[in-house]
């Protein structure tokens, strides 16, 4: 999966480039046991969350369907169903849509 290679955190670059979110580098990272700390930075809601019609994931699928054609099938990962579905239940609370 290209996410998995090029990006540190595919669920914060997907979140970032959407319409009402920003990206911010907090005061620590994630900490887990052994005192290991993930590299700062996340995402955080500024305002009305909307599709970005310029989202660059949009612009790399379309190059990577360029590229294989009809040869490769679209596969999404458990992780990103659950963004999905989180923004989608998001949108539908506060009928932002």
């Amino acid at each position: 999966m290209d996410g998995e290679f090029r990006r540190t955190w595919w669920h914060l670059d997907f979140l970032e480039y959407l319409n009402g979110f920003e990206g911010f580098v907090p005061e620590k990272g994630y900490s887990f046991d052994g005192g290991v700390e993930t590299e700062r930075y996340n995402v955080r809601n500024i305002g009305k969350i909307s599709f970005n019609p310029d989202h660059p994931f949009i612009q790399d699928f379309i190059e990577f369907k360029k590229i294989v054609a009809d040869r490769a099938i679209a596969k999404q990962s458990t992780e990103t169903l659950k963004n999905m579905q989180m923004i989608l239940i998001l949108l539908k609370r506060t009928k932002m849509h």
